[in-house]
């Protein structure tokens, strides 16, 4: 009996908590919603296409925007090889496949941020993506590359820097329809301004197979209002489809 009554209260022990994620990181806990910013347009009359047609006869063929050439006109030759053989059956988005960063980082939809000891977990809404971007120096090298690649963060300050490589080549690298190579690094920076609930990222793609110089892109983000939820749907791919 005795013997029982020794266990009763280890049995009844809580188990030991884990470490927690660092102080600086609560701030960009939570979810948020990126901010769609205004496209930017060229002067009429000064874009054309690699044949020299000017820029509606294939961006309505293509369903191009005037961004994607603007990024064309920094891209090595073999990136407008590239670009210029863009099919848009074979986009990630039209086959339900996430087009990676920084396309998932930059479009209008929640984003959630969760920290953890070692680690800061961020989950897409834009086809259900998930990211693990490791603290420090604890992103594993022996990773896979896949298509939000391998991330490692670190504090400078109060901006929280997010480098990623191994992310396998894809339309919607660089920009919305413009390839990749699987030679980029992004590195994004983001910090959570006085408010607390508006976030200011800063994104540079680095490609040296299919850019000339980095592009740099920048995003806005503010916090979900309270009880909004982040909701991860499937895609159907005759949907995602049908436009083409």
């Amino acid at each position: 009996m005795s013997f029982l009554v020794l266990l009763f209260p280890l049995i009844l022990a809580p188990a030991a908590t884990g470490a927690e994620p660092p102080p600086a990181t609560r701030a960009f806990e939570g979810i948020w919603l990126v901010v769609p910013s205004p496209p930017r347009m060229p002067r009429r009359g000064t874009m054309r296409d690699a044949d020299g047609r000017p820029l509606g006869f294939t961006a309505d063929e293509k369903g191009l925007t005037p961004s994607d050439y603007m990024v064309r006109r920094i891209m090595t030759d073999a990136g407008r090889a590239a670009f210029d053989a863009f099919d848009p059956s074979e986009h990630p988005a039209n086959n339900c496949r996430s087009p990676g960063l920084p396309s998932i980082a930059m479009t209008p939809y929640l984003q959630e941020w969760r920290a953890g000891p070692d680690r800061v977990e961020i989950t897409h809404e834009y086809f259900s993506t998930g990211r693990t971007v490791h603290l420090g120096d604890a992103a594993p090298e022996d990773a896979e590359p896949s298509e939000v690649g391998i991330a490692a963060g670190r504090f400078e300050g109060d901006a929280f820097v997010i480098r990623t490589v191994g992310a396998t080549s894809a339309f919607g690298g660089i920009s919305r329809n413009a390839p990749s190579s699987d030679a980029r690094v992004v590195t994004e920076r983001y910090r959570v301004l006085a408010d607390g609930d508006s976030m200011e990222g800063r994104i540079t793609i680095e490609d040296a197979k299919f850019l000339t110089r980095p592009l740099e892109l920048s995003v806005r983000l503010r916090r979900a209002e309270p009880g909004v939820e982040l909701v991860l749907f499937p895609c159907d791919l005759e949907a995602s489809r049908r436009h083409l």
